[in-house]
């Protein structure tokens, strides 16, 4: 039979509070059953004690997966110290990187007629963003965008609600001209010059379409 012992040397089973567990029979007993309810009892003995084996197993495992789990905390826990130095440090190049992350807003303003008696009118304004750095796009009055878009895509946008105009037309070529420019350039070379959609526009004639999808990421 396979036993544990406690500090006292008192002999225990494994398996032990399992389910269905028995203790071993006196040998008067065991004696006493026929044959067949012998080749049973024999049979659970073993059966119970490679669940009692198997739960030790477990029990080890479990301890190591403990172990291997703290040390992955330590990990993790250096790693957040390194990405936020990474970061820092990534910041002020990310433009080398063709894929690097930044972020294309585009909003609305209403701004009320130089002349007088006029109605106000809507125009639009994007920004190129990351935590650091910040390049401002002129797009103008809503009415002439929606022109030069339609010029450009040579579909008519008149009838676009807004949130298509941007998403579908805007958004895609700004942030294609601005990813190949600061990739190019860098964020201090695309600031040094006053951005605007006709500027945009051009360059989108310039390479074609199929070139602006390149770096649309």
């Amino acid at each position: 039979m396979t036993t544990t012992k406690t500090k006292k040397e008192t002999l225990r089973y494994i398996g032990e509070e399992t389910r269905w567990f028995m203790d071993f029979l006196p040998k008067t007993i065991f004696n006493s059953l026929d044959r067949e309810k012998r080749k049973y009892y024999r049979e659970y003995r073993r059966r119970q004690r490679n669940i009692g084996e198997s739960n030790l197993k477990i029990d080890k495992i479990l301890s190591e997966i403990d172990e291997l789990n703290k040390l992955i905390k330590k990990e993790k826990e250096k790693q957040k110290s390194w990405y936020d130095k990474l970061k820092m440090y990534y910041d002020p190049i990310s433009y080398l990187d063709r894929d690097f992350r930044f972020s294309c807003s585009i909003e609305y303003r209403k701004r009320t007629s130089r002349k007088k008696g006029d109605k106000p009118y809507v125009y639009l304004y994007s920004h190129l963003n990351t935590t650091s750095n910040r390049v401002s796009i002129y797009l103008g009055n809503e009415i002439n965008v929606k022109r030069q878009i339609s010029e450009l895509f040579g579909e008519d946008t008149s009838e676009d609600d807004r949130e298509t105009l941007v998403e579908e037309y805007l958004r895609p070529i700004l942030t294609s001209y601005g990813r190949y420019h600061i990739h190019k350039l860098g964020w201090k070379g695309i600031g040094k010059k006053s951005l605007n959609l006709e500027l945009v526009c051009k360059w989108v004639n310039k390479v074609g379409f199929d070139e602006v999808r390149e770096w649309i990421h």
